[in-house]
């Protein structure tokens, strides 16, 4: 992500209104957001990816990691 409040404010914006993203956080450490997304398949994450990022000129750098099995999800609180 460029350094510009205003390109950061607008990536925030386009996270929050896109469907897909279904979780998004602003992190401290080495990568400046984290993004849950959902795709249907590969070939939809990567067209999701050719759309979200590559498009975005703003965006220096991207990684991703792949579920390939859920062993526990819950938003559950212990209280």
């Amino acid at each position: 992500m460029r350094d510009r409040l205003d390109q950061i404010n607008a990536f925030k914006r386009k996270a929050r209104e896109d469907r897909q993203v279904t979780h998004f956080y602003c992190i401290a450490g080495d990568a400046d957001f984290v993004l849950v997304v959902m795709a249907r398949d590969i070939a939809d994450y990567e067209a999701f990816t050719h759309r979200f990022f590559f498009a975005d000129r703003n965006v220096r750098k991207f990684r991703t990691s792949i579920v390939v099995s859920t062993e526990k999800a819950t938003s559950e609180l212990p209280i």
